[in-house]
């Protein structure tokens, strides 16, 4: 594949973390090496859209957070909390790219972009705690399903 002529007008900067948590829970009534995988929940946000003075447009900050729950919740049969959330700024020449083109990159392409980030801190945290790892699989963001 020629990177030249199949580059994308659709950028981004380096990806940012902006949020890292782990927790173990002290009152958790189970052998934490046995935990099952606790089910991950997904959370974009995309910033206001921006028009720049050099015909590009630029969503300002768009966020993926992956966690295990809204909020920080112990009760004896959860035995840990993570979330982990990264940022980037998407940047695209809006005379080759249309709103629903830029709309479908915002909403597919730069969540997908950002797990890739966000999916081997998740399993450095969870490498060297009293859990079994735990592996972000692959994850469909052209669903409407949240």
């Amino acid at each position: 594949m020629d990177t030249k002529k199949n580059k994308s007008d659709f950028r981004f900067n380096n990806p940012r973390l902006i949020e890292s948590i782990f927790l173990e829970n002290l009152q958790y009534k189970n052998n934490f090496a046995e935990a099952s995988s606790i089910p991950f929940q997904f959370e974009k946000t995309i910033n206001k859209i921006v028009e720049l003075t050099n015909g590009q447009d630029c969503a300002t900050t768009v966020f993926l957070s992956v966690s295990t729950g809204d909020e920080i919740k112990f009760d004896e049969n959860t035995p840990y909390y993570i979330r982990v959330t990264m940022k980037a700024d998407f940047v695209w020449n809006k005379n080759s790219i249309d709103k629903e083109e830029a709309n479908n990159f915002l909403n597919v392409n730069a969540p997908a972009l950002l797990l890739a980030y966000i999916r081997p801190k998740i399993h450095e945290l969870t490498v060297d705690a009293d859990i079994p790892v735990q592996d972000i699989p692959f994850i469909n963001f052209t669903s409407d399903d949240e």
